[in-house]
């Protein structure tokens, strides 16, 4: 229906300002190299750069995404394993936020998630 149709434009129009803010505050920008590999370029928050561009199947961000999501649900024990680390960065999932090396910085959970799906859109045009 219309309706429906309207309510789903406005939630796009809503995520995209709300990726945007969250890709702006972490100062993170995507790029596709002249090979064709997607990256994060160069940015001060590098660490989170270096993390985030690590996962390059959608698969596993879809999982990292639905972690996110029961966190956020207040089911922290539902998750099989909290520790998102990859091959440069320790990272572990918290009911709090996404911790790097077991302390702070932390990324909050909401804004980690927006970051993830920002993520997951762009490898996926």
């Amino acid at each position: 229906s219309f309706f429906e149709m309207l309510i789903r434009l406005i939630q796009n129009q809503y995520y995209y300002v709300m990726n945007q803010q969250v890709l702006k505050k972490y100062q993170l920008t995507f790029a596709t190299r002249e090979n064709g590999d997607k990256i994060i370029k160069e940015t001060p928050t590098s660490y989170i750069a270096s993390f985030i561009s690590e996962f390059q199947d959608v698969d596993t961000i879809d999982e990292i995404i639905s972690d996110i999501n029961l966190c956020l649900n207040d089911q922290y024990d539902a998750i099989d394993d909290p520790d998102w680390s990859t091959k440069f960065q320790e990272a572990r999932l918290y009911p709090d936020g996404l911790y790097f090396d077991g302390t702070p910085p932390k990324i909050p959970l909401g804004e980690f998630r927006e970051l993830m799906i920002s993520w997951k859109e762009f490898l996926q045009q």
